[in-house]
């Protein structure tokens, strides 16, 4: 409860200390000096009836009108005098639990409000679509505005010889999709889901794929030029026979097929200047080169730990870092003399 002092005359600053009494009602004030108990009534514990915590006595210079100086009524006063009971305080832990217990419930309902609004859509995001609907959209499209099967479900369906037009595959789903002979040129498959899907001699020249999983998918024969494959996974797929050129650094690609394909540098059918695979950092280990074209591959800090060698030409290819412990056909390895940096590749020796 708030203290009200009033100023003292001049020849009462230097009055004596107050009695027992009022020290013992107000305890000792430190840094000020103590104030006659008669100007600070609310404190005793005689209080007069009708002036509550809202009167004091008045100051040492209205002795002679010993009657209490009345101070605006608080709002408890007021309440009561107009017959309404003072709102009741609740203990500090009730309240605040309450309060805590209402933040909590609140921040409940925004945290389920936000993840219903962020969550995607499942029937949204991935829609499955039948050959018809994939055939009308792609009748519709136009060079300017090709068809977009953005986050659609195409899995399983027969697409044979289908050509897309540049359509956008971003997300979308491709499982066990036959695409036999189709034309997928300029097409992007960035972040694609496309495992044991059939591409087996279907063009995907100039194919956007950032992050597009092929696992177990079969590319044999395709022709697969001027793609960008970066951080593809390609694990345990089939690209025998198939024509790659073109970026694609940190992919994964253990255990893969690459029996006769070609992978190396053809400048003769390069207009836009010498391309070539850049297979950094690859993961290879496990892989089949039986007979496969390696020339001038960038195969810096590529694992190819177990991987199968035999006839492969790696003539020009940048060894540099390359991991070649336990590789197989090491003997019938074409090149190796003429390879860069064989120095610094890592071999069992």
């Amino acid at each position: 409860m708030a203290r009200l002092l009033l100023p003292l005359p001049r020849r009462g600053r230097d009055a004596p200390h107050p009695s027992d009494r009022a020290r013992s009602a107000l305890g000792r004030e430190p840094y000020r000096r103590e104030l006659p108990a008669r100007q600070l009534l609310q404190h005793r514990l005689e209080r007069p009836a009708p002036e509550g915590h809202a009167g004091v006595e008045r100051a040492a210079r209205f002795r002679g009108d010993p009657g209490g100086l009345p101070l605006r009524e608080g709002a408890e006063r007021r309440l009561a005098q107009a017959g309404t009971a003072a709102p009741a305080l609740r203990p500090a832990a009730e309240n605040q639990e309450s309060v805590t217990g209402r933040a909590g419930r609140l921040a409940g309902v925004v945290v389920a409000v936000v993840a219903a609004s962020v969550a995607p859509d499942a029937g949204r995001a991935q829609q499955p679509l039948t050959r018809e609907q994939v055939l009308v959209a792609l009748d519709r499209a136009t060079p300017a505005h090709p068809a977009d099967f953005t986050g659609k479900d195409l899995s399983g369906l027969d697409l044979a010889g289908v050509d897309f037009k540049r359509a956008n595959f971003t997300k979308c789903r491709l499982v066990r999709t036959n695409l036999v002979k189709a034309q997928l040129t300029s097409v992007t498959l960035t972040d694609a889901v496309a495992t044991e899907a059939d591409f087996t001699a279907a063009n995907l020249d100039v194919v956007v794929a950032y992050r597009v999983d092929l696992r177990r998918a079969v590319l044999r024969d395709a022709s697969v030029f001027a793609v960008i494959l970066y951080d593809a996974d390609l694990s345990d797929a089939d690209l025998s026979g198939a024509r790659l050129i073109g970026p694609m650094n940190n992919a994964k690609a253990q255990r893969a097929k690459f029996i006769k394909a070609n992978l190396g540098v053809d400048p003769g059918n390069q207009s836009m200047g010498i391309m070539r695979v850049d297979a950094s950092s690859v993961d290879f280990s496990g892989a089949d080169f039986t007979g496969a074209n390696l020339r001038k591959v960038l195969l810096v800090r590529a694992d190819l730990t177990g991987a199968d060698l035999t006839d492969a030409d790696v003539t020009g290819a940048d060894l540099t870092g390359a991991i070649l412990k336990g590789i197989r056909g090491r003997d019938r390895l074409r090149g190796l003399d003429k390879a860069l940096h064989v120095d610094q590749a890592i071999f069992n020796d």
